[in-house]
C-alpha cells in the first residue's frame, strides 16, 4: 500500500517538499522491496522463523 501524501497548507514550502520526496523515496524504493527487507532483517534463530534452526522462545526450565 502507498504513502499518500499532500501538500498541508499551514506549512512551509520546504517542510511539504521534504515530506512529498520522502514518501516518494518510500513508494519507489522501499516498499517494493520490502519483503526481502523483512527476511533479512529477522535473524535465523528468531521465534518468527520456521525450519530447523528456529528456536523455541518458551523459557528453559533449569535443573534441580
Amino acid at each position: 500500500m502507498p504513502i499518500n501524501v499532500t501538500p498541508i497548507p499551514t506549512l512551509d514550502d520546504r517542510i511539504n517538499d521534504i515530506r512529498m520526496r520522502t514518501a516518494r523515496i518510500i513508494n519507489e524504493e522501499i516498499l517494493p522491496h520490502e519483503e526481502e527487507l523483512w527476511r533479512t532483517a529477522v535473524p535465523p534463530t528468531s521465534p518468527t522463523r520456521t525450519g530447523p534452526r528456529a528456536r523455541s522462545c518458551a523459557p528453559r526450565s533449569s535443573p534441580r
